[in-house]
């Protein structure tokens, strides 16, 4: 079961969002990476995926580097938790 309720974790969900965005839009790999878990995951666009926080970094730097910057990204997201895992989420939307 997913729930919208604001909590305070959602709070700190929403906040570490706002990191990421604004890691995202200074083009800040290092930066990006580090809101990561050790051991965290990200799903890019293409659907390719870096399972740690390295691999993010290391996954995002090229993409910074070897491509025109993009338009802003923008705040668009869906925020839920899950009562069974009692886990937080975000999931941008595009």
């Amino acid at each position: 079961m997913f729930s919208n309720d604001t909590t305070s974790s959602d709070h700190s969900l929403r906040r570490l969002y706002e990191q990421i965005l604004i890691a995202w839009n200074q083009q800040g790999a290092a930066a990006i990476a580090a809101r990561f878990a050790e051991d965290g995951n990200l799903v890019g666009f293409d659907g390719s995926q870096a399972d740690s926080r390295a691999a993010i970094e290391d996954h995002l730097r090229p993409i910074f580097a070897y491509h025109p910057p993009r338009p802003t990204l923008q705040r668009w997201a869906r925020f839920g938790y899950s009562a069974a895992t009692q886990v937080s989420f975000a999931r941008l939307l595009g």
